[in-house]
């Protein structure tokens, strides 16, 4: 009978960028007031290599940058709890040609076909849109009402994000 062996090392993605960046940004802003704060994230080198889990390749993606917004609402008419709505973006520049165009617009079809079987834990609402005008933007919108969960949920979405742009390498 085959014998397997399985080499299990210890995993933090925690240690690596970009969520060590992420969560250094994160920890100036948790204790005050997060409504209307902004944490903007360098993800991937100019020379369309593979860098902080991202992969860009610079014939189709110029400028990437990922931007986490955050919102508190509140969810009853008294505000004893509060509901943190999170934007994370992901947004570049593109080359004006029709068949890069199309290429762009086929893959936020894709990520919009698979975006009822995304999973992110703590999470209440979630939402995808996107945006073409100077730029390329995906707009992943969700709603969590645990704030100690806010950090785990952004870096779940910065996972969501190396994962989309994992297919291109």
């Amino acid at each position: 009978m085959p014998v397997i062996y399985v080499n299990l090392s210890n995993h933090d993605c925690t240690t690596r960028e970009p969520y060590i960046s992420f969560l250094k940004k994160f920890e100036l802003i948790k204790n005050e007031d997060i409504n209307g704060e902004q944490i903007e994230l360098r993800v991937a080198n100019k020379d369309g290599t593979f860098a902080n889990g991202f992969y860009n390749d610079s014939v189709y993606y110029k400028n990437p940058r990922l931007r986490i917004d955050f919102a508190t609402l509140p969810l009853s008419k008294n505000n004893l709890t509060n509901c943190t709505l999170i934007r994370a973006t992901y947004s570049y520049e593109g080359v004006d040609d029709h068949d890069q165009l199309e290429f762009h617009i086929q893959r936020v079809k894709n990520i919009k076909k698979r975006t009822p079987y995304y999973y992110l834990p703590n999470v209440t609402c979630f939402e995808f849109s996107s945006q073409i005008d100077d730029e390329y933007k995906l707009i992943f919108d969700v709603s969590v009402n645990d704030y100690e969960k806010v950090s785990d949920v952004c870096c779940s979405l910065i996972s969501l994000f190396i994962t989309i742009f994992s297919l291109d390498d």
